[in-house]
């Protein structure tokens, strides 16, 4: 009997899967789990085809086995979701391969560890929906029967988790299952406590924030399925082992959380879903009261089917909106440190009322940037091209890329200078210090990045929830899908940096995410108000959220079609960095001109930027360097994808830089 020859999937960067043999009279089969020894490494590989043929190979052909722990196979349907993942992100299916099984236990591991659980809680009877929720419901059910994915365009407050629960509830009901998607660990959190109401032991928990034995189990437990479940999860739980999916829920699909930056595969979840849906025959709704422009256009292209609500569930009206100009304020002494008495009087007002308030600065710390009062000189990371932020509680100086820290700097070391280094810019814990010593007698909170992660955060939540804490300051965060029914008040402080920075989605990111936050408040029976502190409010987009959204949407949409921008291209980011800026400028600017040269990569529409640097241009030690290329959605699209992806393989084949250069598609 002659040797049996196998290909597998190894968990690294590789275009090409290595063949290997197995041990007389052992058989594999697609998706078995065997040990190979890849370049002197012992690698948990893949069976990715059997039966292959050794014709033509030079060199010996090392052995595959069977490992001493058991571990689980993976199907046909997990491999195929890898290649179209791989494929479209321009990428190994060995890098998602690794991605979706990073910190893996072996069948034994999950048997010492396997507790059924039972919970006394009872299953809630299906949610009542109101006639306009009715309306909904049948809406999406006919997009369903057309097979197409539908866009659930509702205002905040409108009840999509109703709708999302009557749903999958209806799925599980057939025996099929439900994935349900939210971007960010914080919102899980609260919303899992709602599920488990509908869905009991059914509901299955996935997120960064659990352990690798709770993520073993989950995965165990879908591998089995045995009886129908719904997972809850962040992005990562898109390469959970599923099989007889009914139902994929994007919520707030709009988030850019969604997006997977580093490493490879760098993936948008929410866009990923798609190959999900179509591999597993299910159906997939995205919702959101903000849909991103590249919903709103598929809609428009009839790829999906816009269903709209536009009353809230509790029929309240939308949050009265106040945009304060800082720059009037404080000309005629309106100011207050960080905060104008116009907002101040309203914070008063609402908490006087028994209602609570919840206030967006976008930028955690105490300062964003210390300066010398002498010489003004700032001082940045030793190990990236930014400035260090300053946070007082933990008196220290932190960079927010990189995690440097140090203690704090009063003086400053310059020659002759002996200046001292004074704070500037606003972050959340200085706004948390300012009302504090407004309101001494008032219960205050802060929750942003530092805190998210922990189980202070849960307790925030909860007491905000149960109106504990009276106001509540945060970054993005606290935009997120949260209801707080008492909340009455929400005020978004300095909104003008995220629409000074070069970023073509700048002003979508800062209209949503206001809309978002304003959408937070006024849930209930009360009445809702919203503020922005600003130093330009003459800027359109102030103009937009007070009078007509959809004119707004179809403006940005205008100038993405005249610039060929996303959702009318694709944008493909090469990033290149190296600890010697020299050969880096060097290698960036031969890559570029390389694909310049690309006759297909030039045409009409098309264009490849020359190399340049991003903001910011140094991290960690290294320095950054990117090549923006824009491609036409056009029958040509693919081809010069692989174009792109085959002539950066070469290059970083031909110069021995490979470890430097990464693709990015569709980033964000």
């Amino acid at each position: 009997m002659g040797k049996n020859y196998i290909k597998v999937i190894v968990p690294l960067k590789l275009d090409w899967e290595p063949l290997y043999s197995l041990p007389e009279g052992v058989r594999a089969q697609v998706g078995d789990r065997l040990e190979v020894q890849f370049a002197g490494k012992e690698h948990l590989a893949v069976v990715s085809a059997t039966n292959c043929s050794a014709e033509g190979i030079n060199g010996k052909i090392l052995e595959a086995k069977f490992p001493q722990k058991s571990y689980s196979a993976i199907s046909g349907n997990e491999i195929a979701f890898w290649r179209k993942i791989a494929d479209y992100y321009l990428c190994s299916v060995g890098e998602v391969y690794k991605a979706a099984y990073p910190l893996e236990k072996s069948k034994q591991e999950i048997i010492n560890h396997k507790k059924r659980k039972k919970t006394e809680q009872k299953i809630a009877t299906e949610p009542v929906l109101s006639p306009i929720q009715e309306k909904a419901y049948k809406e999406m059910q006919a997009a369903f029967g057309q097979g197409k994915t539908v866009l659930l365009d509702a205002v905040t407050g409108a009840g999509k988790t109703e709708l999302y629960v009557k749903l999958a509830k209806e799925q599980l009901s057939k025996g099929k299952n439900v994935l349900y998607l939210v971007p960010e660990i914080g919102l899980s959190k609260q919303l899992e406590e709602r599920l488990r109401k509908f869905f009991a032991d059914a509901l299955i928990v996935f997120h960064s924030g659990i352990t690798s034995t709770k993520k073993a189990l989950a995965a165990e437990k879908i591998r089995e399925n045995k009886e129908p479940y719904i997972v809850l999860g962040t992005r990562s739980s898109i390469f959970l082992p599923y099989s007889n999916l009914g139902l994929i829920i994007v919520d707030e699909e709009h988030d850019n959380s969604y997006k997977q930056d580093s490493p490879a595969p760098r993936y948008n979840a929410r866009d990923a879903v798609a190959f999900l849906s179509f591999l597993q025959n299910s159906r997939l709704v995205l919702g959101s009261a903000t849909p991103s422009l590249e919903s709103s256009y598929n809609c428009m292209c009839g790829k999906y089917t816009r269903v709209t609500i536009k009353e809230k569930y509790h029929k309240n009206v939308d949050a009265e909106i106040e945009i304060i100009d800082v720059k009037k304020e404080r000309q005629k002494r309106g100011m207050r440190g960080s905060l104008s008495i116009k907002l101040i009087e309203a914070l008063k007002n609402c908490l006087n009322d028994g209602g609570q308030a919840m206030i967006l600065r976008n930028r955690k710390s105490y300062a964003s940037i210390l300066i010398c009062d002498s010489c003004s000189e700032i001082l940045k990371c030793k190990h990236c091209n930014v400035s260090l932020s300053y946070s007082k509680a933990k008196n220290r100086l932190i960079c927010n890329h990189c995690g440097y820290s140090s203690p704090m700097i009063e003086n400053c070391s310059k020659e002759a200078c002996n200046g001292k280094f004074i704070p500037l810019g606003s972050g959340a814990e200085k706004i948390e210090e300012e009302l504090q010593k407004l309101f001494p007698d008032k219960n205050i909170a802060r929750l942003d990045s530092d805190i998210i992660n922990t189980k202070e955060s849960s307790r925030i939540i909860k007491d905000f929830s149960d109106g504990k804490i009276e106001i509540l300051i945060g970054t993005h965060i606290i935009t997120k899908g949260f209801d707080f029914s008492n909340l009455r008040l929400t005020v978004f402080l300095n909104s003008d940096n995220m629409l000074g920075v070069q970023d073509f989605r700048a002003d979508e990111k800062a209209f949503r995410l206001m809309q978002q936050f304003r959408g937070r408040c006024g849930r209930r029976e009360f009445s809702g108000k919203f503020m922005v502190q600003t130093a330009i409010a003459e800027h359109p987009i102030y103009e937009a959220i007070q009078q007509n959204s959809e004119a707004y949407v179809k403006q940005l949409l205008d100038e993405r079609r005249e610039f060929c921008y996303p959702p009318f291209a694709r944008i493909i980011n090469i990033r290149l960095k190296d600890k010697n800026i020299q050969r880096l400028e060097n290698n960036a600017a031969r890559l570029s001109l390389r694909l310049r040269s690309e006759a297909p990569l030039m045409e009409a529409k098309c264009s490849v930027s020359a190399a340049y640097a991003p903001m910011p241009d140094k991290l960690k030690d290294e320095y950054l360097r990117h090549i923006r290329i824009s491609l036409p959605k056009d029958r040509k699209l693919e081809q010069r994808k692989a174009i792109v992806a085959q002539e950066t393989k070469k290059y970083a084949q031909e110069h021995n830089y490979a470890a430097h250069i990464s693709i990015d598609v569709d980033p964000i």
